[in-house]
């Protein structure tokens, strides 16, 4: 039976060949930089830049299909809060 190979990117559940480091999404989707160098650094077992390399490639495409941000409401200060509640409950001073 054979071995199932994950890919290199950290949260990246697709497989792999065996051969290859990355799954052919996150390989098309990454910079040359940053593949060239998890390639490279595992091929020479240099574990620590290969991890760090790792965790680059998965900050990458975090900002690449990041979901888009609500809008920032402004702040309420708590004196308008407080303001607010009372005019609500038709309270006055």
């Amino acid at each position: 039976m054979s071995r199932i190979h994950r890919c290199d990117v950290p949260g990246c559940t697709r497989t792999r060949a065996s051969w290859q480091r990355l799954c052919t999404p996150c390989f098309e989707a990454l910079p040359r930089e940053i593949r060239n160098r998890i390639i490279e650094t595992r091929r020479l077992g240099r574990n620590p830049d290969w991890r760090a390399a790792c965790k680059k490639a998965a900050r990458h495409l975090a900002q690449i299909t990041r979901p888009p941000r609500a809008p920032i409401r402004p702040r309420v200060t708590p004196q308008q809060a407080f303001a607010n509640q009372q005019r609500l409950l038709g309270e006055q001073d």
